[in-house]
């Protein structure tokens, strides 16, 4: 029986070579009787209904799973979540993927990128086989996950690298140790017949944004100075690398540039008198380099690593240094005026591609291991399977799920859920209160979770003036309200010649990250530093008051002491009998 394979797919979509060339992995396996799983992360992409149709037509069993982030945390693309709300994410795809493992009874784990973990966790906490397999290079947005090699190694029974400038290149950053090996991604190309047209035309196929870098071919058409060849984008693109290009355009004056956006069948719009041009800046193997190939269409590609692999594995193609628009405009030129030596060309090359590009031989590596028998590749995972995933994380969604802030309105001495109103939680906000009729106190519920405000304050709007709360279940200090516990409240008496009118504003501290400022645990380790040293003033204040007071005494003692010294001598005899003839004789005068 084969075995039953669960793939880890990095977006689900169709708008990417990776996931081209992994779903069509998953189908071969699947026609070859391969019991075949996928996770991918659910989206609304406009090419998710095809993505699925496809492989559920093949019999793979697919699983969605909903998240918040999908790749490593320090990957391309921000979140608007908070850290603790993406840990519990992750923790809750490692659940839901070892629960796949289990009852799908997995044999295989495969993650399709270096930037999903979530498989090789849910595989090793579950004992079985994982292999990965990399079509990024450690570079610019992925240069992160460098630092993540060691791990990778440590929880892979087998990595797969593109072939060519990238397994050579992790070949050097890999331990020695570790047997990288090779693979091509696979675009399973229909047989296309290019529409017939006696009309040459420049034509680029792909999305349109920085990376692809299709403002290099724009400035290129602008130098060749030969607008009666149409300048023809097929794909979608990114608004604001598309109004750069725009500008251009407009700015140079520029005519006969297309551009036709999305095609599900990007090849219809291709004819027999094309030549396609692409620019991009970074690539591991392009697939649509090699469909150009494939299409018998002659190519013009930028030297990036990804494109050099291809262009060698093929023996097709012609390169231009990146960013040397001069170059390119030169290779345009002389494909134009020598098209058909450089078509007649084309087309041989079309026939070898065709014999060389074969699944069974570009994805060779890959089905050898899968036939063999791979080992477990870590035990220390295994050990402490119970912290990862073990937990069902949906079934805790108070934790991360949207808070409130309630306020209650006193009618008739008491606070009840019949007069309240609700206002949703933000870091920071402002509420303007409108308090009923004969109303003169109010309960303020900052949600039912321990919460952390850096300041809390209600102002009568009509005044202007900062109420002081009568009660609160907090620890207050000076403007902060730290509520440890649960349900947290805050009382005000609003007397009626204030007015109806409130507005209750709060800023919570920032509790994930650490590195900012506004931080709870630098805002009251800071608080804590200006008591100690307030604290150390006052202990000097208190140590010289008490040296003055020291001093103080001992003059008092001493004043006493010259007192009674002074009582003792006029109070004595030989005092009082010269004092009285003193007197009597100043008397006789």
């Amino acid at each position: 029986m084969n075995k039953r394979i669960l793939f880890v797919s990095p977006t689900g979509t169709l708008d990417n070579g990776a996931e081209k060339s992994i779903v069509n992995l998953m189908i071969y396996l699947a026609d070859m009787g391969y019991q075949i799983f996928n996770v991918y992360p659910d989206n609304q992409h406009e090419t998710k209904e095809k993505y699925v149709q496809e492989l559920e037509n093949h019999q793979v069993k697919l699983f969605p799973i909903p998240t918040v982030k999908w790749w490593w945390p320090e990957a391309p693309g921000a979140v608007p979540f908070l850290k603790t709300e993406q840990v519990l994410s992750y923790q809750q795809a490692v659940f839901s993927i070892r629960k796949i493992i289990k009852d799908e009874n997995i044999q295989l784990v495969i993650s399709n990128t270096a930037n999903v973990f979530q498989g090789s966790l849910a595989a090793a906490c579950e004992a079985v086989p994982h292999f990965w397999l990399i079509h990024e290079f450690p570079v610019k947005e992925f240069e992160y996950y460098r630092e993540k090699l060691e791990f990778m190694a440590q929880s892979s029974a087998g990595i797969f690298a593109v072939h060519g400038n990238l397994f050579a290149t992790l070949k050097t950053l890999f331990p020695d140790s570790v047997d990288i090996q090779s693979f091509i991604p696979y675009s399973h190309l229909e047989s296309t017949h290019l529409q017939e047209s006696k009309e040459r035309r420049i034509v680029s196929v792909g999305r349109i944004n920085e990376n692809k870098n299709q403002l290099e071919l724009i400035k290129a058409y602008h130098q060749l100075a030969q607008s009666q060849y149409p300048l023809v984008f097929i794909g979608d693109w990114d608004e604001e690398y598309k109004v750069l290009c725009d500008a251009y355009i407009e700015e140079h004056g520029l005519a006969n540039i297309h551009f036709l956006g999305h095609k599900h069948h990007p090849w219809e719009w291709v004819t027999q008198s094309d030549i396609c041009v692409f620019n991009s800046q970074s690539e591991t193997f392009s697939l649509v380099f090699v469909e150009a190939v494939l299409n018998g269409v002659p190519v013009i590609v930028s030297n990036n690593l990804g494109y050099q692999s291809a262009h060698q594995f093929l023996n097709a193609g012609t390169l231009y240094p990146l960013g040397n628009v001069d170059q390119l405009t030169r290779c345009l030129r002389e494909c134009l005026e020598q098209f058909e030596t450089y078509k007649k060309c084309s087309l041989a090359q079309q026939e070898m591609a065709q014999e060389k590009y074969r699944i069974e031989s570009c994805y060779a590596h890959i089905l050898a291991a899968i036939k063999g028998n791979p080992e477990v590749s870590t035990q220390g995972i295994h050990a402490i399977r119970y912290l990862l995933g073990e937990v069902n994380h949906q079934q805790l969604q108070s934790i991360v799920e949207e808070q409130s802030i309630t306020v209650y309105f006193e009618k008739e001495g008491a606070f009840s859920e019949d007069n309240k109103a609700v206002y949703p939680l933000d870091i920071s906000g402002n509420i303007e209160i409108e308090l009923p009729i004969d109303c003169q106190r109010i309960r303020i519920d900052l949600t039912e979770r321990p919460s952390f405000y850096a300041q809390v304050q209600l102002l009568t709007l009509d005044y202007d003036t900062s109420l002081l709360p009568m009660f609160t279940n907090g620890l207050v200090y000076r403007d902060s309200y730290i509520f440890p516990n649960s349900d947290p409240q805050i009382i005000f008496q609003v007397p009626s010649v204030y007015g109806r009118r409130l507005q209750l504003s709060y800023q919570l501290y920032e509790i994930d990250s650490t590195i900012s400022d506004d931080y709870i645990g630098k805002q009251l380790a800071q608080e804590l530093l200006d008591l100690r040293q307030k604290v150390k003033q006052m202990e000097a204040h208190e140590v010289r008051y008490q040296q003055e007071h020291l001093a103080i005494q001992r003059l008092e003692e001493q004043v006493l002491a010259l007192t009674n010294q002074y009582n003792r001598v006029i109070a004595s005899r030989r005092w009082t009998i010269p004092t009285k003839l003193i007197n009597f004789f100043r008397r006789k005068k």
